[in-house]
């Protein structure tokens, strides 16, 4: 991951940190591989941004100017990623055994839209806390967002297999509800 971010060793913090991945081993190759890294890189970006946005503070502010001291930062970063946990997380979850091409690309895509979506400037739930867990299933006839009373934690189910019109706006619009 650090080769995809240059020096930056937050990024990887980031997934580790508020990030969770319920996988099948097929999932898990998918995620590893060259794509399924740079989408989960993409997504630290956009969840640091998202931070930012909401006042939580900056991680890519915190690495160093001096490329040869950027591990006196780490510190700084754990503390800074302890602020985001309880406010934010993301549960991935794609458990199918076998995945075919369409069904790797929509995995990516779908794993991607929510931290996009939380990037674009616009969203932040009105319980405060974005706890947000995506799964993705073979057989879902269609793609539902549900969020409890309080605006803090939204589930999102869509289909693994089969590309429906509409998917990822379905995802935003629901995510949306729970401004």
């Amino acid at each position: 991951m650090r080769e995809l971010g240059g020096q930056d060793r937050w990024p990887p913090r980031v997934v580790d940190d508020l990030m969770t991945f319920h996988l099948s081993e097929a999932g898990w190759q998918l995620m590893l591989g060259k794509k399924g890294v740079e989408v989960a890189f993409r997504a630290a970006r956009d969840v640091n941004d998202y931070a930012q946005r909401i006042g939580l503070g900056d991680l890519e502010k915190l690495k160093s100017a001096n490329n040869n001291d950027r591990e006196s930062t780490q510190g700084d970063v754990g503390d800074l990623l302890a602020k985001f946990k309880p406010v934010i997380t993301l549960t991935f979850e794609a458990t199918q055994p076998v995945i075919s091409p369409v069904s790797a690309s929509l995995i990516l895509r779908a794993f991607a839209t929510v931290p996009e979506h939380m990037d674009r400037g616009v969203w932040k739930p009105a319980g405060g806390i974005a706890a947000i867990r995506i799964t993705l299933l073979p057989d879902a006839k269609d793609t539902l967002v549900v969020s409890n009373r309080e605006k803090t934690s939204f589930s999102i189910t869509t289909s693994s297999k089969t590309e429906m019109p509409g998917w990822s706006t379905k995802i935003e619009k629901g995510l949306d509800r729970g401004k």
